[in-house]
């Protein structure tokens, strides 16, 4: 049933992203550019991830619980 959760948990993430960076329109520049850089990073580490394991996204690992490459060997 992962499928079908996997629109809606998108959706609530791509709002908090827009609520996050809403509260940092408030920021002096350079706490703005940490921000941003910090939100950046977050976002990157997924959007690789899923690209690289493209047909397989509802098998997706963790990487604190390992690799992929770990999982088959277990």
């Amino acid at each position: 049933h992962f499928l079908e959760a996997y629109a809606p948990m998108s959706l609530l993430a791509a709002q908090g992203a827009l609520t996050l960076i809403g509260h940092v329109q408030r920021y002096s520049i350079w706490r703005k550019r940490l921000a941003y850089s910090l939100i950046c990073l977050g976002v990157m580490i997924p959007l690789y991830s899923g690209w690289r394991i493209h047909p397989y996204q509802s098998g997706y690992f963790n990487i604190f619980a390992g690799s992929i490459s770990r999982a088959w060997k277990d």
